[in-house]
């Protein structure tokens, strides 16, 4: 059974989770998630992490990866 991580609250711990993945990879991955009908619950998350992921682009970057970028998605939590 794999750990539980805790929730992400604020913007600051938002930006330093992301900080690992490249900007532009995970912009155009919650563009596309924001289209989609059935994450209209989630648009309010999905605006503050679309608004973190317009930063500039590190050197040492990972590429986005859909299971990474899912598991850290369900981490987010605001109210």
């Amino acid at each position: 059974m794999r750990a539980t991580q805790p929730p992400i609250n604020d913007l600051a711990a938002l930006d330093a989770a992301v900080s690992g993945f490249d900007r532009i990879d995970l912009l155009s991955a919650v563009a596309g998630l924001q289209l989609l009908p059935e994450n209209a619950e989630r648009i309010v998350r999905l605006e503050a992490l679309a608004h973190v992921s317009r930063a500039d682009n590190s050197t040492d970057l990972v590429r986005l990866r859909l299971t990474r970028f899912v598991n850290f998605a369900t981490r987010l939590h605001w109210g």
